[in-house]
């Protein structure tokens, strides 16, 4: 067999499963589960697998077609999917690799496998507290929801020790005990698809975020909590995302050719806009502000600000918008966008006399901020200018209900 089945360059943490019958035989699949197996694999053919010893040495095995072994780990690496078998041998995910995931309640009536530097999830609904030490008649450190994940550092008596840490920084990571039966080894994934743009954090609850992922990228999902939010993980990144932000179909956005009139894109400036908001998009407890009001049947202008008490959070901005049949043009503090219609695929909207040229125009998109898509996106350069929206880069320049705010 090529050695490219080989995950090769890791050791393997695992021991052989043993077929002694346990005290409380659990079968599933017409064979006894093992505690800790995750899954059972067979080959579709003859194969060869490997594993690396401590002298980095490496001993083969020869497994035949239709042999199963069961299944201890599933991870995600820079080279894809791989499985941690029995006895420390690890196989990267071919076509020549059939996996089946013993089902988690299957595994929970044998108990979860906790290895040190594994991770695991709070799978009781009302979450669990974390105590300073293994009993339950201490005071709590900390409590985490349904769906958070821990790291196991070791396990006493009916108790794992884990590390959690929310995603709000170093000073509240947490180390202490949960009980065994609160938590659970994290399923094996299936494939799902966002539908919109999604920034995501390691925990639900976390502050910090991760990546811009574009709407119709594929992700693998693994398990959903109770307050509607998905772990899912996009190669080597794992972390939460609002589980309507997901989809089992593929998500096709429509491209289109060109925009044929000024109507279909422009803010409505015949209409005044009186905007305020406690809860911005990027920040809580920010009030936000703005008076919008026609000057002329073709031109929109106002200003924009927002506050944190009786401190200016983000700067006071104007903003105009003069419409025609013909062109748009957008007026922001120092910045002019000019757009001329009809405007097609291959042509350039210009930027304070700079031209950049537009890639594609959709008729469809949602930012990753929004569950708001907006209508006939166009792409030119790091600006995408939508239906009464302008956006570039991090900033989101400005909205018919919003404006300005550093991502």
């Amino acid at each position: 067999m090529k050695k490219w089945l080989l995950s090769l360059t890791i050791a393997g943490s695992c021991f052989f499963a043993t077929d002694a019958l346990a005290k409380e035989a659990v079968v599933w699949d017409g064979a006894e589960v093992d505690y800790g197996q995750v899954g059972k694999m067979t080959f579709s053919k003859d194969v060869k697998v490997y594993k690396q010893n401590t002298d980095e040495t490496f001993t083969s095995l020869v497994v035949k077609k239709g042999n199963f072994f069961r299944v201890y780990g599933v991870e995600q690496t820079s080279i894809g999917k791989v499985y941690t078998m029995s006895g420390g041998y690890r196989v990267q995910a071919t076509d020549l690799v059939i996996y089946r995931e013993v089902p988690l309640s299957i595994q929970q009536q044998l108990g979860t496998s906790f290895t040190k530097g594994s991770n695991i999830f709070v799978s009781s609904k009302g979450g669990v507290a974390i105590k300073p030490e293994p009993r339950i008649d201490v005071d709590s450190i900390g409590h985490t929801k349904h769906g958070a994940i821990l790291q196991v550092i070791g396990t006493e008596g009916d108790y794992v020790k884990v590390m959690y840490d929310p995603g709000q920084g170093s000073d509240y990571v947490v180390e202490g005990y949960v009980p065994k039966n609160f938590v659970s080894a994290i399923p094996t994934a299936t494939t799902q698809y966002l539908t919109e743009e999604v920034r995501f954090g390691k925990q639900i609850e976390a502050t910090s975020h991760m990546g811009n992922y574009p709407r119709g990228q594929k992700v693998s999902t693994y398990f959903t909590t109770v307050s509607g939010y998905t772990y899912i993980s996009i190669g080597n990144v794992f972390g939460f995302v609002k589980t309507t932000s997901l989809s089992n179909d593929k998500v096709i956005d429509k491209p289109l050719q060109k925009i044929d009139v000024s109507a279909n894109i422009a803010f409505d400036t015949t209409k005044e806009i009186n905007y305020g908001t406690s809860d911005s998009p990027a920040t809580s407890g920010v009030t936000t502000s703005g008076l919008y009001k026609p000057v002329s049947p073709n031109s929109l202008e106002g200003t924009i600000y927002s506050t944190d008490g009786d401190v200016e959070f983000f700067k006071k901005s104007m903003f105009q918008a003069n419409v025609t049949d013909k062109e748009i043009v957008y007026k922001i503090d120092d910045m002019t966008i000019k757009l001329a219609f009809p405007v097609k695929v291959g042509d350039a909207i210009e930027v304070n006399g700079k031209k950049y040229k537009i890639e594609k125009i959709l008729e469809t998109y949602t930012p990753h901020y929004s569950t708001s898509t907006v209508e006939n996106a166009i792409f030119a350069g790091d600006f995408v200018i939508g239906k009464e929206y302008i956006y570039q880069g991090t900033q989101f320049y400005w909205h018919a209900w919003y404006h300005y705010v550093e991502l």
